[in-house]
């Protein structure tokens, strides 16, 4: 994994501040006072809108930036499709989604859920293609193994980011739970759907090792859902994941939560 982060830079701001005193100033001097008669509120509230103009646009950007590969070892499935990565992108960019994640990892909500869909992206590559993004991993992959490439670059006025309660931390703090601890079960579940028999799916079933189920009531709620049409045999597999899932539901500290933490899965629509 590696991320950045850049403060951008005020300059915008101190100019404008300074800006702001010489205005005040200046408009209280008898002589200007004199000069501009009943002009001078009009000209005061088009400098004053112009400073803020300087102080918002005239300042740098603060970038956060974030990259990561999620490989065979986080249970992805081995017949992994873009397609089912922008599934469960789709998915877990919601802003219930969001919200639920946030709660799972135990971290505080986002005023602002819908603004992280934009800032983040998921490609299924090769794991061979790893070392030309910039990206190495031990041991070296293997062919044929799975592998989706996280990115996530989120970019704002450095003055609002300097007065926005710590929001862009917060969404980063989101984006690395979630790309580690919850995407590839939402990847999981999108290949189970997207599975055209029982067959397929009790393969993806028997491949896929749960450690540790953060997103435990979207699990159960998927599982539930996709066994309403199953065949005995699958219906067998997902009971074993199902009962698996449902100790993480009944004992939350088993994923670092409190005590007696109760959480409804977020709104889904099956497919």
């Amino acid at each position: 994994m590696s991320g950045s982060m850049s403060g951008g830079h005020f300059l915008g701001f101190y100019v404008a501040v300074l800006g702001l005193v010489t205005l005040v100033v200046a408009l209280a001097r008898p002589q200007i006072k004199a000069r501009l008669g009943d002009r001078r509120l009009p000209v005061g509230l088009a400098g004053i809108v112009l400073l803020v103009a300087l102080a918002f646009f005239g300042s740098g950007s603060r970038r956060i930036t974030l990259r990561t590969a999620i490989g065979p070892s986080s249970g992805l499935p081995a017949r992994l499709t873009q397609a089912h990565v922008d599934a469960a992108l789709a998915k877990a960019t919601s802003p219930s989604f969001v919200a639920y994640v946030a709660a799972v990892c135990d971290l505080p909500p986002l005023d602002h859920p819908e603004r992280l869909g934009a800032r983040l992206s998921v490609r299924h590559v090769s794991g061979f293609d790893l070392p030309n993004e910039g990206i190495r991993v031990s041991p070296p992959p293997k062919v044929g193994e799975p592998w989706i490439l996280v990115s996530y670059d989120d970019t704002e006025n450095a003055v609002l980011a300097a007065f926005d309660g710590g929001e862009g931390m917060r969404r980063m703090q989101v984006v690395q739970r979630l790309a580690i601890d919850v995407l590839p079960e939402l990847v999981v579940i999108e290949a189970l759907r997207a599975a055209e028999t029982d067959a397929e799916k009790i393969e993806i079933l028997r491949g896929q090792t749960l450690t540790v189920p953060r997103a435990a009531e979207f699990l159960a709620h998927a599982l539930d859902d996709i066994a309403t049409t199953a065949s005995p045999a699958l219906k067998d597999v997902i009971a074993s994941k199902r009962a698996y899932v449902q100790k993480y539901i009944d004992d939350p500290t088993m994923r670092g939560l409190p005590p007696g933490t109760r959480l409804s899965p977020p709104a889904f629509s099956p497919r």
